[in-house]
């Protein structure tokens, strides 16, 4: 019979290799935790990322609706520009018409007057036969 003594079933470590094992498992569970930290980085930088770029995309959709805005209204102001200067131009013209029908009722209005100035002068004796 073996006359050893019988342990709990683990063998037997000596010191050093028991201190060397918790250095590292020590050393493991530093790099374990740099390792969660380095994930927790990257994820932190992709988030970053994300929220710079969803920024970047917002500000060139506002930027293109406002180019569209300015380019809408730009149009809208040389229509109504083009309304005014036709309004302008047809006011030009009743006018003018009006001018020139006024005119020949001043000068229909002369003609009458002076063929009725020769009525009159016709139906009046001569002054020296009085």
């Amino acid at each position: 019979m073996d006359t050893s003594v019988i342990t709990s079933g683990e063998p037997e470590h000596n010191p050093q290799d028991l201190q060397k094992m918790q250095m590292m498992e020590q050393a493991g569970n530093e790099l374990l935790q740099e390792n969660q930290e380095l994930k927790a980085g990257v994820e932190q930088d992709k988030m970053k990322i994300a929220s710079e770029h969803d920024a970047k995309m917002k500000q060139l959709e506002l930027e293109r609706q406002i180019e569209a805005e300015k380019a809408q209204n730009e149009r809208f102001k040389l229509e109504e520009e083009m309304k005014l200067k036709r309004w302008e131009a047809e006011q030009e013209m009743l006018l003018a018409r009006w001018k020139a029908e006024q005119e020949l009722e001043i000068e229909r209005m002369k003609a009458e007057a002076v063929a009725q100035a020769a009525i009159v002068k016709a139906h009046q004796p001569p002054a020296g036969n009085a």
